[in-house]
């Protein structure tokens, strides 16, 4: 229910189409605790947070984690802004994300 309320957030409060995306494996996600599918999962909700109504208040409170986290959740963002699908926990991808 989780996944699937959120691609119906991005299709009908966002109008976006996030089909070209990977979705997270929630089974692989909930028995191993797999890395790359929640990654998957926190990316598509990380996006939910900061394209909402109060998008401010998420932004601010991304602000507030430690630089190095930042850096993350940035990353995955604008990974998911140009729909390119997450990569690798630890993989750094290509550019300065830091605004």
């Amino acid at each position: 229910k989780i996944l699937q309320s959120v691609l119906d957030y991005y299709q009908e409060v966002l109008d976006q189409d996030i089909s070209v995306l990977p979705h997270p494996d929630l089974n692989r996600a909930a028995e191993y605790a797999d890395p790359v599918e929640l990654g998957r999962l926190l990316q598509l909700i990380l996006g939910c947070a900061v394209n909402c109504e109060d998008k401010q208040e998420h932004i601010q409170t991304i602000m507030t984690l430690e630089e190095s986290v930042q850096h993350v959740v940035m990353t995955a963002i604008q990974e998911l802004m140009h729909k390119e699908p997450l990569a690798s926990p630890g993989v750094e991808p290509p550019g300065d994300c830091e605004q």
